[in-house]
């Protein structure tokens, strides 16, 4: 349950620190700011594909978004554009083989290797499901439909390889959905804010019931968070 107190504290802090600012680039911004502009541009449901959201998803579990995780989904845009479907990317994975990873993403990590390859082919089964032909149509249905409860159950009722809870909320962000990921940043920031740890499922609870206070979106108290929180600030937007 989510308390009048809880939303004011909230809301009281988020306006504390989004007076910060930070740099980017070689602009100074408020937080504030950066997180409007982040939360309408980018790679939040504009400018990604099926394969770029799943490499994105896959390569930020647990890595440095700005050093790691841009350059190589970035890399990947240029590398493999003639990849469209999910199909040709699983086929593309299957002729790798053992040399996707460094390959691919020039990353090494077997678990990432297996969460891509497991979120290709439920993604195609889901769309075989539910008879949508278009790979990223067939994402934004998903993640319009699917329920944070039953995250655990992955896209088609049976767990993902590292698809915990905040995997899952930023895969449908991605996806164009307006919520939060419960990562270490946003856990912090709502901890600071009240002045206890919040579970991850009603840190996402509490931020998407603030956000219709505050008249504002979700995401865009996700990437406040964020940005506070983080020390490695990306550029606004996307270079094409």
């Amino acid at each position: 349950m989510v308390t009048d107190d809880e939303i004011d504290k909230i809301i009281d802090y988020l306006n504390k620190i989004g007076n910060s600012v930070r740099s980017v680039g070689n602009r100074m911004l408020s937080v504030s700011d950066i997180a409007k502009i982040r939360s309408k541009t980018g790679e939040f449901g504009q400018k990604y594909d099926a394969k770029l959201i799943l490499a994105d998803v896959c390569l930020a579990w647990r890595n440095q978004y700005k050093k790691k995780v841009i350059p190589r989904v970035l890399s990947i845009k240029e590398r493999y554009s003639s990849i469209k479907t999910l199909e040709q990317l699983q086929g593309t994975m299957e002729s790798l083989g053992d040399r996707f990873n460094k390959e691919f993403w020039d990353f090494n990590s077997p678990r990432r290797k297996q969460m891509f390859s497991e979120l290709i082919a439920e993604f195609i089964q889901y769309k075989g499901k539910m008879l949508i032909e278009n790979d990223l149509e067939a994402m934004r249905h998903w993640a319009r439909n699917a329920v944070l409860e039953d995250y655990k159950k992955g896209i088609n009722g049976k767990p993902v390889t590292c698809l915990g809870i905040a995997n899952y909320q930023y895969l449908r962000m991605l996806c164009g959905i307006n919520t939060v990921k419960p990562d270490t940043h946003i856990l912090r920031g709502v901890k600071d804010a009240l002045g206890y740890e919040t579970r991850p499922f009603q840190v996402v609870k509490l931020i998407e019931i603030t956000s219709h206070h505050m008249g504002t979106s979700a995401l865009e108290i996700d990437q406040l968070l964020w940005v506070y929180y983080t020390d490695e600030v990306p550029e606004i937007g996307w270079n094409e």
